[in-house]
């Protein structure tokens, strides 16, 4: 292989060979060189790459298609103006902004780069949940990019004649340095009533962001909260006030997913739902201490579907460890199926809004 003129190597295969070929290109858009191509033959068995860098590009009046507001447009390229081209950091800055509904494309056209921006679209959907002692229900909805200012919410709410529970977070990105969320939740049972208020102060290091901010739940607290986009998915507040602490903390990685949670005030968490113990569903079981393991191996797995058993469990203060165990079913994106051994069932689906 001779790869621009300065490598030889005769024992890859034309696929490794296309890959390093990749690999030098990219290094190239990483370093101010976005228009590099390379020439390719295979000739005699040598495979031969002649690589052109091109222009050296310095982004100072970007193409840009679509529509995006000033402050998220000022924000983007505030740092990016009269510097040279940086793939890798272009792509962790717009793997940030989708994080707000914003879908972020970089293309080559006619000797420049142009920025194609595009709003990722709203959901709405909703779930039931139950058994032999009948159903319960939920409705959630959310979408980025409201207002064109990149504007996170999310919602979803329950209820039937005695319970009802409502949960609502709103995010902005950092258009005026670090980014914001509020958020808040409220449930009612026959035991009473629950609340909790929050706002957190988010700093980007992508892939992760770090918050510092305060909440209230009959008491006042301060909380810091780390959050990770890697294939670690992590998201962890602790809480604290004058010798109080409590933390929740969200954990999937592969096959395992945690949720561990410990109140602070009247704070209290419903058990059950997406993402807890599938075989309470969408009760309204509520618990100021309590830990959910769920494991699910997807035997059966295609590009859109996933299927096979999971096993769940539910570790709570002052009562006995519960399992839950069935079958599961991922359609895509939208539907979720599971049943369990004792035959509770649980149904989830959403519809993207235009």
């Amino acid at each position: 292989m001779v790869l621009g003129h300065s490598f030889l190597c005769r024992t890859l295969s034309i696929t490794e060979a296309d890959s390093l070929t990749r690999a030098s290109l990219r290094h190239l858009a990483d370093h101010g060189y976005p228009f590099a191509r390379a020439m390719v033959w295979v000739y005699e068995g040598e495979y031969i790459a002649l690589i052109d860098r091109g222009k050296f590009y310095v982004l100072e009046r970007p193409k840009l298609r679509g529509t995006i507001s000033s402050p998220l447009r000022n924000w983007f390229f505030g740092d990016l103006y009269g510097k040279a081209f940086r793939l890798n950091y272009i792509e962790r800055k717009a793997a940030l902004l989708s994080h707000y509904g914003v879908k972020v494309g970089v293309f080559k056209r006619q000797g420049d780069v142009v920025f194609d921006f595009g709003k990722a679209r709203g959901s709405l959907g909703g779930s039931l949940y139950g058994g032999q002692k009948g159903l319960k229900g939920e409705f959630f909805t959310g979408g980025g990019n409201l207002l064109g200012l990149g504007l996170r919410m999310d919602f979803s709410a329950a209820y039937d004649e005695e319970d009802m529970i409502t949960e609502l977070s709103l995010e902005v990105p950092p258009i005026m340095g670090p980014a914001l969320e509020l958020a808040g939740g409220y449930g009612r049972s026959s035991y009473g009533s629950y609340y909790h208020l929050l706002t957190l102060g988010w700093m980007w290091k992508y892939p992760l962001r770090f918050g510092v901010g305060w909440g209230y739940s009959q008491l006042p607290f301060s909380v810091i909260a780390i959050e990770s986009f890697t294939t670690l998915k992590l998201r962890s507040e602790f809480f604290m006030w004058y010798g109080t602490f409590g933390y929740r903390l969200k954990m999937s990685w592969g096959f395992l997913s945690l949720f561990t949670f410990r109140g602070i005030g009247d704070w209290k968490e419903r058990v059950g739902g997406e993402g807890r113990f599938r075989e309470l569903g969408g009760s309204f079981h509520f618990s100021d201490n309590f830990a959910v393991l769920r494991m699910e191996f997807p035997l059966l797995r295609t590009a859109t579907f996933r299927s096979g058993p999971f096993v769940d469990l539910l570790l709570e203060r002052e009562n006995h460890p519960l399992w839950a165990y069935g079958l599961y079913a991922t359609f895509g994106r939208s539907f979720k199926f599971f049943v369990t051994g004792r035959r509770y069932v649980g149904i989830r689906g959403s519809v993207e809004l235009q």
